[in-house]
């Protein structure tokens, strides 16, 4: 009894550990579903619409310029700068780290109107501590 009982009680101890090691925390390149060692990123986008032009339908850009997203990562992988850039607008991300702790958010639009910036700080528990906002 007592041998069936520690048989027991060890698989039950492997299969919890085994659970339990499969959580292997992420970085911002695997959580972008990229494989290896990636420094940017950017992917190219139109505004299209179709058009049936006798032989099957045509996509036919309707914006004038490209809209993109580019997407920097450092040597841990971690996202270091985002860039959305549309024909009016280019908003910017950059993501400041102490060790492998997000400390720093600073987020600048700029369009036709004037540029502004926002700045995020974070705490060790990762919740915002103070919100910037400037121009």
């Amino acid at each position: 009894m007592k041998k069936a009982k520690f048989i027991l009680l060890t698989m039950i101890t492997l299969l919890t550990l085994e659970g339990c090691g499969g959580n292997a925390v992420k970085t911002d390149v695997e959580k972008a579903n990229l494989k290896g060692h990636v420094k940017y990123f950017s992917e190219h986008y139109y505004v299209a619409t179709m058009a049936d032009d006798g032989s099957g339908y045509t996509i036919i850009p309707t914006s004038e310029e490209p809209q993109y997203i580019e997407k920097y990562y450092d040597k841990e992988g971690r996202l270091e700068k985002t860039r959305d850039v549309t024909y009016k607008s280019m908003n910017t991300d950059t993501y400041i780290y102490d060790k492998d702790l997000l400390v720093e958010i600073k987020h600048t639009y700029n369009s036709n109107k004037k540029p502004y910036s926002t700045t995020y700080l974070y705490n060790k528990d990762k919740s915002i501590s103070r919100v910037c906002n400037g121009k």
